[in-house]
């Protein structure tokens, strides 16, 4: 399924060193609150997020060591 892409996506970025995330949205006038806020949170530790966040969810996850 959709979250078990972002489990392996998840550990194949452990993995490769890195350490933090950030969800980031499309950035348009249908982004949700829920996904705004996360957003913002900016970097957190790998793992935080797990996509989808909600069903229709159009978010990415961008990885940093």
């Amino acid at each position: 399924t959709y979250s078990r892409y972002w489990e392996i996506m998840t550990e194949q970025e452990k993995l490769a060193g890195m350490t933090q995330e950030q969800l980031v949205t499309v950035g348009d006038d249908r982004v949700c609150v829920e996904c705004a806020d996360a957003e913002a949170r900016g970097m957190v530790p790998i793992g935080t997020f797990n996509p989808p966040i909600h069903p229709g969810c159009r978010c990415d996850v961008e990885y940093n060591k």
